[in-house]
């Protein structure tokens, strides 16, 4: 089984015109150069329009307007309002800050709780829409944990500190001696 892998670019934040084209809020370093000729998805899909070629970008006030190829009426376009645009990673190159060496690497970071101590280390990571989860491996076998400020404390090059909310972990964290 293939699994391909994708990351968040930007929101769409409303229809524009009545050919299907649709304002963008789209992450830092996504440049409108960037977006041309690349496959981007929606996340949720709705049942209209799931994927397109972007054929058209150009900024516009504090957004983006994208031309999408098959994504053809306004009507489809508003049904895409709040969805996020996700790109599959291979399609995102080293010119694309979203993805440089700016960013830590995740893989393989410690993680610890202060009630449940050692969770062990992230060995993958789940791009959605909403936010990032690390699934993490350890003592307490794999943990799935959301990427969010109230989770996620501190982290430093090798350590990441979080707040397991709880039920997250199935057992009783260890008593104090």
């Amino acid at each position: 089984m293939v699994t391909q892998r994708f990351v968040t670019i930007g929101r769409i934040k409303k229809s524009i015109g009545t050919h299907g084209q649709v304002l963008a809020d789209c992450n830092a370093g996504v440049s409108v150069c960037n977006l041309i000729g690349t496959t981007i998805w929606v996340t949720p899909p709705p049942s209209v329009w799931r994927s397109g070629v972007v054929t058209d970008a150009r900024e516009q006030g504090d957004g983006v307007v994208l031309t999408i190829e098959g994504l053809v009426s306004i009507d489809e376009a508003k049904q895409l309002v709040g969805t996020h645009l996700v790109v599959a990673v291979e399609d995102v190159d080293e010119s694309w800050v979203l993805l440089t060496e700016d960013a830590p690497e995740i893989r393989g970071l410690q993680v610890r709780d202060a009630r449940y101590g050692d969770l062990g280390t992230v060995q993958d990571i789940i791009v959605t829409g909403a936010n990032d989860v690390w699934v993490v491996d350890g003592p307490y076998g794999e943990v799935l944990i959301p990427v969010i400020d109230d989770v996620c404390i501190a982290q430093d090059e090798t350590t990441a500190t979080v707040h397991i909310p709880n039920g997250l972990i199935d057992e009783e964290p260890p008593s104090c001696a």
